[in-house]
């Protein structure tokens, strides 16, 4: 969760910057990561991290995220203060969500070329599974062994949780337990996992006179199945989903099983979701998407 930061303390970790003199406005959208606009001829944005770990490998994923050649906000200065912070360029745009600048046609192409950029951020290989650790020789590592020890071996205490707030029934709670440990085998559960960017959506997606221009905020970045990614966006904006898996083929071609694994996964994610706002922001559980997905698969 955001940290309260007032402007004055931006302005004093920014003085011996070359951003100094620029012009500070905090942006109030997002719940996990302060983030700052900076104005003066160009636009840059500048962004608080919870650790020294963590700003680490934020850097090297978007050097190597660049590097692949995928549209994402390049971070051009970083410091380990205070403060852990990094500054990134201006991606040049808007978001697709409620634009009706655009027509449907135009956000099923933006969103297509969003998938040819997720699927090679879905490439990057990360050791360990989880929430980053650390970086050694210009690899990601997580502090999770597998994808069980990272999520799986919580679920059952995620579950109680929720049901003990009255956002589940004790049936449901063990319907979509079994349902889990049935098709467990269909979840990526090796010890190599994969670069996730934690919250695609179409919101992070921008264009720019119905152009794609990139994906912004990767500030919930962890190494996780390939599927992660696919699962949170098919829960939060099912409607262009097929359009995002075809960009995504084209780059990486999924299994034919593909749709059981995105489903497992989106499953086990609604799980790990509904829990962390019951902790967070309990006003956003009624009618969360995840309680229907679980109406729809297994109940």
């Amino acid at each position: 969760m955001k940290e309260q930061i007032q402007t004055e303390s931006i302005k004093d970790i920014l003085e011996e910057t070359p951003f100094n003199n620029y012009n500070i406005e905090e942006v109030n959208e997002g719940v996990s990561t302060n983030v700052f606009k900076l104005e003066d001829i160009e636009t840059y944005y500048l962004k608080i991290l919870p650790n020294r770990n963590f700003l680490e490998a934020t850097l090297l994923a978007n050097k190597l995220l660049l590097q692949k050649g995928i549209n994402v906000p390049e971070i051009v200065y970083s410091k380990e203060d205070s403060k852990n912070f990094y500054i990134e360029k201006e991606l040049k745009g808007r978001s697709i969500k409620k634009d009706t600048t655009i027509s449907e046609g135009q956000k099923e192409e933006i969103v297509i070329e969003a998938g040819k950029d997720l699927a090679k951020t879905n490439s990057i290989p990360v050791n360990g599974v989880g929430w980053m650790k650390e970086v050694k020789e210009d690899n990601l590592y997580s502090h999770g062994k597998n994808y069980y020890d990272f999520i799986l071996n919580n679920i059952p205490n995620m579950l109680n949780g929720l049901l003990n707030i009255n956002v589940l029934l004790i049936e449901q709670v063990e319907e979509i337990k079994n349902y889990i440990l049935q098709h467990q085998n269909l979840l990526d559960t090796k010890d190599i996992s994969h670069l996730a960017h934690g919250d695609f959506c179409i919101e992070h997606i921008y264009h720019l006179n119905g152009e794609y221009t990139g994906v912004i905020d990767f500030g919930d970045i962890r190494g996780t199945s390939r599927y992660h990614d696919l699962a949170h966006f098919y829960t939060y904006n099912r409607d262009y989903f097929e359009s995002l898996v075809k960009g995504y083929n084209s780059v990486h071609q999924l299994p034919s099983d593909y749709m059981d694994r995105i489903i497992v996964e989106a499953v086990v994610f609604g799980v790990s979701k509904l829990w962390w706002i019951s902790k967070n922001m309990q006003n956003r559980l009624n009618n969360h998407l995840a309680l229907d997905l679980f109406k729809e698969v297994v109940y």
